[in-house]
């Protein structure tokens, strides 16, 4: 299930675990990464993959949550139709001081 931003009133609550996983309040839902670039998931089945599921905190703000890939870490961002996707995470090793940290939704 694809995973789409609404307005605060009317979502559900997130929770981030200890082990990192970011999961559905009161649910057995949590948030897959699916590859860069990609929107991310709601699965069942990935909660204890450490692949797909684990999300870390990557900035100073701790605002910032990252999954690791294959060759980088993908940040969490929001495509043009309000849906989560994982992309090339921006800015966050603080050698481009043009870098445009906004630019990471």
């Amino acid at each position: 299930t694809k995973v789409t931003l609404g307005l605060c009133n009317e979502s559900q609550p997130w929770i981030y675990t200890l082990d990192n996983t970011l999961k559905l309040k009161d649910k057995s839902l949590c948030l897959e990464n699916t590859g860069p670039n990609a929107p991310v998931k709601l699965s069942e089945t990935s909660c204890s993959s450490p692949t797909l599921s684990k999300w870390q905190t990557i900035s100073a703000s701790n605002m910032l949550l990252a999954a690791k890939s294959t060759n980088n870490s993908l940040c969490l961002d929001v495509d043009v139709d309000n849906n989560l996707v994982a992309s090339n995470c921006k800015c966050v090793k603080g050698e481009d001081h043009s870098c445009v940290t906004m630019s990471q939704r």
